[in-house]
């Protein structure tokens, strides 16, 4: 005999009968009393048609304090059941207002079945009379199936678990239209996502010959919760053992050049989660952001990737402590400071270091992590290797006066927001030249990106240059070619498509075809750049501050209610206007900040020396 897994997730408001319903199902009790529930799994094996489906039950908690919860419990959902109440119109709107949009998040090929609990109350007399002094009704039938309509579900059924009717038709008929469902549904295929800090979470998602990178970076992102999505993108690890950027436009498995295989139940692809376009600390905001900016900058650092004066790699070695471990009153041991000191550290000073971390770490024992991690991002970001995108084993192309004097010169490449640096595999830097300076991109049949660059302004010379770049596979010229050009378009250009027509060429974004070439199709991989990126965040995070704020009314001043979220916390006359850098907190004016010598909010040293202008969204 066949046997089946199948695992539903029940949903929907609190108090709808949910756990009611799960305990009439299969332990045939009925439950009086209303006991909210955090998450409990049941079990029970079905027999129909010479098949045996073994149903697990998921009841899940309908507050809005679980969410999160909630998302973890999805995971290998094949149904889900969502649930209302008959007599309670308010979760009949939620199907639509609430749980249609969380669902779909999660995954719209799951299909939805709509249960209306508690039918035995439309004939109570008690609860009629309470729907009528609030001017409503018990929700019919007909009702009923309008929302499965609406929402696109796949059945809707009815149910009383006081009375026990209408249970058992809602999880067989459940069951086998899930059994088939499976039969007919392509393979489950694995994703493992790396994260800087070395964790790997997976994600399923079917049909992977449709998926492309940006379904997956869009899924990791509202999975925690970042909403700077144009500043991360996907790696994979090329067959020489090189990091290449995935491009998010294409397929999955034309851009890596494997299907995935059929005859495996499972197949995974692995990919690492990285920070792709470097913005300002002050242009971060969300905390998911912030903490995958601080796993790269935190490993960077550690290799010895930024060139600090003592002082400042104290100060940052003593934020790690901070952010990682907590203040020092916590601990009656000896802290052990190894972990956070840097690979570059010169020999014999190790204790002395650790004891200047110690006691830098005393006096920032009011940060709390997120205030660590803005001030640590602060300093850093001053340092030319912020953002910097590193290319190992490359080599260029030098002609002479004849055609036979060619050499190859190894190098390695370094290419950052502002400026791309070329050092020899010594360590000493040959040449640099501003990313602005790029006048023409192309790549040549033999695998080399050729670099025209413009002469500079402040130089003698009235001629530009060009670079012959390349590595040891075809794919790095097409990584440096990517690396130039979607860092001018995202850090320099007004427009995206503007900068692709006229200011860098057409050749530029060339695509190159498995007939003329052994690569991958390349789309431009850019859809924003950083200052529509940034519009974009702030229009979106000022969302709920415009939408909760929107009823309160007009001040005596002229001001609207909506702006009260951005006046003075010490006059409120006047609006912000100031951020300050080592925290990034913005509570203030201009006039009451030489009142302030802490930060209201993390309590920090406010140094007059190190503030930024706060810019708001215009309407």
């Amino acid at each position: 005999m066949d046997i089946k897994h199948i695992k539903c997730a029940v949903v929907g408001d609190g108090d709808v009968g949910k756990t009611c319903l799960l305990y009439a199902y299969t332990m045939n009790n009925f439950i009086g009393d209303y006991v909210p529930t955090d998450m409990e799994n049941f079990s029970i094996t079905v027999q129909k048609e010479a098949k045996i489906v073994k149903l697990g039950l998921v009841d899940t908690a309908g507050q809005i304090s679980y969410e999160k919860l909630r998302k973890h419990l999805y995971k290998d959902v094949d149904v889900f059941l969502v649930c209302y109440s008959v007599v309670n119109p308010t979760s009949y709107c939620n199907v639509i207002d609430k749980w249609q949009e969380e669902l779909n998040s999660y995954d719209r090929k799951i299909p939805l079945v709509i249960v209306g609990t508690k039918t035995d109350l439309r004939e109570d007399e008690k609860t009629l009379e309470i729907l009528q002094k609030h001017k409503q009704r018990a929700k019919s039938r007909e009702d009923g199936f309008d929302l499965k309509r609406d929402i696109k579900a796949k059945k809707y059924l009815e149910c009383s678990s006081l009375k026990k009717e209408g249970i058992k038709e809602v999880f067989d008929e459940n069951s086998i239209d899930t059994q088939q469902q499976q039969q007919n549904t392509h393979k489950q295929h694995t994703y493992y996502v790396i994260f800087p800090d070395n964790q790997v979470r997976e994600l399923y998602l079917r049909r992977p010959s449709k998926i492309h990178g940006r379904s997956i970076l869009e899924e990791i992102c509202i999975t925690n919760e970042i909403k700077e999505i144009d500043s991360f993108g996907l790696q994979y690890i090329g067959k020489k053992g090189e990091y290449l950027w995935l491009n998010l436009k294409n397929k999955i498995h034309e851009e890596i050049g494997r299907k995935p295989s059929r005859k495996r139940s499972q197949d995974f692809y692995r990919f690492y989660f990285r920070v792709k376009f470097y913005l300002h600390p002050q242009m971060v905001f969300t905390a998911g952001a912030k903490e995958i900016y601080f796993g790269e900058v935190k490993t960077k650092y550690l290799k010895g990737g930024f060139n600090l004066s003592l002082k400042d790699q104290i100060s940052i070695c003593a934020l790690m402590a901070q952010a990682e471990l907590g203040p020092v009153h916590l601990y009656t041991g000896e802290i052990e400071y190894r972990q956070f000191v840097p690979s570059n550290l010169k020999e014999g000073t190790e204790s002395l270091f650790q004891a200047c971390i110690k006691h830098k770490h005393k006096s920032i024992k009011y940060l709390n992590r997120q205030g660590c991690i803005q001030k640590l991002l602060s300093v850093l970001s001053d340092n030319k290797e912020y953002g910097m995108q590193w290319y190992n084993r490359l080599h260029i192309l030098t002609v002479g006066e004849r055609e036979e004097s060619k050499q190859l010169i190894p190098v390695e490449m370094g290419i950052g927001p502002e400026y791309v640096y070329l050092y020899s595999i010594d360590g000493q830097e040959l040449y640099s030249f501003h990313i602005g300076l790029v006048e023409n991109l192309q790549r040549t049949n033999r695998g080399y990106c050729v670099v025209h660059l413009r002469a500079d302004e402040g130089t003698e010379s009235e001629t530009g240059m060009t670079l012959h770049v390349g590595g040891v596979t075809p794919y790095i010229s097409i990584e440096i070619f990517r690396g130039l050009a979607e860092r001018a378009t995202f850090y320099l250009s007004d427009q995206v498509i503007d900068q692709i027509k006229n200011e860098l060429p057409v050749k530029q974004c060339q695509s190159w075809t498995k007939s003329k070439a052994k690569f991958t199709v390349y789309t431009y991989d850019l859809l924003r750049n950083m200052k529509e990126s940034y519009s974009l965040l702030l229009a979106e995070l000022s969302k709920p501050r415009v939408r909760l704020l929107s009823g309160l009314p007009t001040h005596e001043n002229g001001t609207s209610g909506t702006l009260l979220g951005s006046q003075c916390k010490l006059c409120y006359d006047n609006f912000v206007s100031v951020v300050f850098k080592d925290c990034g907190h913005a509570v203030s004016c201009t006039e009451c900040l030489f009142k302030l010598s802490n930060c209201p909010v993390c309590r920090s040293e406010v140094k007059l020396s190190h503030l930024t202008p706060l810019i708001t969204p215009i309407n």
